[in-house]
Formats: C-alpha cells, sequence, structure tokens
C-alpha cells in the first residue's frame, strides 16, 4: 500500500511539474514575442523618425541653395554694368566686360550645380552666355526654351525641368530662375536666366546621408 501511494504521489508530482513547466516555457514564448514586437516598433519609429529627419535636413538644404541664387540673381538685376551689358559688349569696352564676365565666373565657382548663366536680349535675337560670349539665338543649344519664354508676364519665376544637350554634347536635366533684367518702354529688352542642373537634388542627398553615417 505504501508503495502504490509513492507512485501516485511521484505520478501527480510529475504531472504537477511537467505543467508547471509548460506554464514558464508558455509564458516565456509569450515574453519573447512581446519583445520582439516591441523591438519591431521601436526599430521602425526610429526608422520613421530618421527618415522624416533625412527629408527634413534634404528640403532645408535646397532652399538654403535656391536663396542664395534668388539673392545673387537679384543683386545683378541691380548692377547697372549687367543691365547695360549689350552697350558696353557694341561699345568694346574691355574692361567692363571682364568685370562682368568675372563676377559671372565667381558665382558659379560658388555653386558646383549652376550649369549656366544667360543674358537673353528678345529684341535683338542674340544670348549671352557666361564663359562663351555672345551667340545669335538660332545658334544657341538651348534656342527652344528661349523661343517660347513667356516674355509679357514675367516677373520672376523658376520654370519647370526641361532635358537638354550642350554645346559639349552632354545630357543635362536643367531648371532656371528667370527674372526680367532690363526693360526698353514697356518691351522687355534682356532676360537674365541662371540655369541649374537637377543633379543638385542628388548631391545634397547624398551629402546629407554621408554626414549622417
Amino acid at each position: 500500500m505504501f508503495i502504490q501511494r509513492a507512485r501516485k504521489q511521484d505520478s501527480f508530482t510529475g504531472r504537477l511539474f511537467r505543467s508547471f513547466l509548460s506554464l514558464i516555457l508558455m509564458f516565456m514564448g509569450l515574453t519573447g514575442i512581446t519583445i520582439s514586437l516591441i523591438s519591431m516598433y521601436v526599430l521602425r519609429s526610429n526608422t520613421i523618425r530618421d527618415n522624416q529627419l533625412l527629408l527634413t535636413q534634404f528640403g532645408n538644404s535646397v532652399n538654403t541653395v535656391f536663396t542664395y541664387v534668388d539673392n545673387m540673381t537679384s543683386h545683378f538685376i541691380a548692377n547697372q554694368k549687367i543691365r547695360d551689358f549689350l552697350a558696353y559688349y557694341e561699345k568694346k569696352d574691355i574692361e567692363v566686360m571682364s568685370d562682368v564676365s568675372t563676377q559671372f565666373q565667381n558665382f558659379m565657382i560658388s555653386i558646383d550645380s549652376i550649369h549656366s548663366i544667360l543674358i537673353y536680349y528678345p529684341q535683338k535675337d542674340m544670348v549671352y552666355m557666361a564663359n562663351t560670349g555672345f551667340l545669335p539665338t538660332q545658334d544657341f543649344y538651348d534656342r527652344d526654351f528661349l523661343e517660347n519664354l513667356n516674355l509679357v508676364d514675367i516677373s520672376s519665376l523658376w520654370n519647370t525641368p526641361r532635358t537638354i544637350r550642350d554645346t559639349s554634347g552632354r545630357s543635362a536635366t536643367l531648371f532656371s530662375i528667370i527674372k526680367p533684367l532690363k526693360y526698353s518702354g514697356s518691351a522687355l529688352e534682356a532676360v537674365l536666366i541662371v540655369n541649374l542642373d537637377a543633379s543638385l537634388f542628388t548631391e545634397v542627398f547624398n551629402s546629407i546621408s554621408t554626414n549622417k553615417q
């Protein structure tokens, strides 16, 4: 009898132990799943936060470039030598022409993404390109863009991107800031155009991503 009772007690104890062990394993499993879910949530939240920060930095950097370009073009418009540049060219005033060319060149050096700087003279059907010189509009690689400008309502604007192939045969996607430079009566005599290479966006984004790492 004693042996049978001992066996029954051992059997009961074994079942109790196995049940207790099962509960522990179940609890550990649930705890592991919970920790995994929390970790995934934290990781996802950090990723979203990092992406939002990256986009904010990208937007601020691009806006800084746009503001700088806009301020510089306003400075050029206020410059009498640049406004009357064609007259100085026709007079062959080398000193003024050299000074204006240097101003444009320094501006282009300050921002790598500046593709070109133009002064378009619609009444003369001519265009001046910094570091190149004057040429007839019909010989200019971006002639269609110039000829399709709305010269009636052109207070100041950024145009939509366009793809061109320049004199070197290089293909580029450009967007431009366009500002009236000089009027002759009510007619627009000269337009200042600064072309930015769309690769600016890639350069800014890569710079921010590299610094972040």
